[in-house]
């Protein structure tokens, strides 16, 4: 009997003919005939998911926060008081009343979908969260500095409101 790569080789003989066979055999042993074992995962079988209430709950009630914490922001804007814009407006004349000087900026991130559905760039956002456009936003700000021109731009997610020597 000899042992080689495929498993063990036995030489029989048999009587009635006195002829040898070679016969060969095999040992699969407790792993089978590779000596390995592979179990492929193949991914999910049957039907997923789409979303499960607790999801939804959870990512809405995270978007309405992010929202919340926005509207809070944009009220500043909306409802600009002399304290916010006193300070800056000295440092602008300090440096020779420049035009298009920033006064102000912030940054928007609007969620993907935001708390209604409904996907939104940062102009939409602003006017879903506030009830306004920011060229309405910018005439109340403007309608209470004479002799003031204010302007806004975007750049990105941050908006910029400008302000120039009438």
């Amino acid at each position: 009997m000899s042992t080689g790569p495929t498993g063990t080789t036995e030489n029989t003989q048999t009587e009635s003919t006195g002829t040898t066979e070679n016969t060969q055999t095999e040992s699969t042993g407790p792993t089978g005939p590779t000596g390995t074992t592979q179990t492929e995962s193949t991914g999910p079988t049957g039907p997923q998911n789409i979303v499960t209430l607790d999801e939804l709950l959870a990512s809405h009630a995270a978007v309405v926060a992010i929202e919340s914490a926005h509207r809070l922001m944009l009220d500043l804007i909306v409802k600009p008081s002399r304290e916010q814009y006193r300070p800056v407006l000295f440092q602008w004349a300090a440096a020779g009343f420049p035009a298009i000087y920033v006064v102000r900026s912030f940054t928007l991130a609007p969620p993907s979908i935001c708390s209604d559905g409904v996907t939104r760039d940062v102009n939409a956002y602003i006017n879903y969260l506030t009830g306004s456009d920011m060229g309405a936003i910018v005439a109340n700000i403007q309608s209470l500095m004479t002799g003031i021109t204010v302007s806004f731009s975007f750049s990105a997610n941050t908006v910029h409101i400008h302000v120039t020597k009438a």
